[in-house]
């Protein structure tokens, strides 16, 4: 046995995954970067349109409807990031 082979790294996989999710051109830096554009673009359509509202309506009455459909929206996207959370946690402590 030659004295170099036993001080070679070794390749594990989990440092495999941890290069290929820094990498910005993999496609999970792609789809990230995709969805903050489409996060932007909504929000700034969303502020337009809202803004036009609230102009109308009066700004007690807008706000107040603004803060409604947030949270008529926010509800279930809070319910899935808890159970994606869950998810990933269970998932993490079997790998382990």
């Amino acid at each position: 046995m030659r004295p170099e082979a036993v001080d070679a790294p070794v390749d594990e996989p989990e440092n495999h995954v941890m290069r290929t999710q820094r990498n910005p051109n993999s496609e999970h830096g792609i789809a990230l970067m995709v969805a903050l554009f489409a996060l932007i673009l909504v929000s700034a359509v969303g502020l337009a349109l809202m803004g036009g509202i609230i102009d109308r309506i009066g700004t007690r009455i807008g706000y107040a409807m603004s803060i409604g459909i947030w949270t008529v929206y926010l509800t279930p996207v809070t319910c899935c990031h808890q159970a994606m959370s869950f998810c990933w946690s269970a998932s993490a402590r079997s790998m382990s």
